[in-house]
């Protein structure tokens, strides 16, 4: 496992816990389904519900330093100090309450954004 570098909560759907990792992940998590899980099983190892990961040639590329969600929470933005931002969107099975317990969706593409010299 890789060290998490920040912690945010989903700004409409508060058991949503989103993770950026120096793996270059960012990965939401269901707390209500982690704690439901570990209270049957104190040994879980937990999954996250979403794994967003930028991906060329199979090679994992870095999402950034900062991120956030959009004020309704369908979009992430992330960025660094590479003047460049991503827009993710988070997928709707998840913003529905339609994702089953045991699966990860995988978010592997974004909309690019340069951001000019300062």
């Amino acid at each position: 496992a890789s060290p998490v570098i920040e912690l945010i909560t989903h700004p409409t759907q508060p058991h949503l816990l989103l993770s950026l990792s120096l793996d270059k992940t960012m990965k939401l998590w269901n707390l209500d389904q982690i704690l439901q899980n570990h209270i049957h099983d104190d040994s879980i190892n937990p999954n996250p519900i979403c794994t967003f990961s930028r991906l060329v040639n199979e090679t994992k590329k870095p999402i950034g330093k900062y991120f956030c969600f959009n004020s309704t929470g369908t979009k992430i933005i992330t960025g660094g100090q590479d003047r460049e931002m991503w827009d993710w969107t988070v997928p709707e099975a998840i913003l529905t309450n339609s994702i089953d317990d045991d699966d990860t969706l995988q978010v592997t593409t974004a909309k690019k954004y340069e951001v000019g010299a300062p």
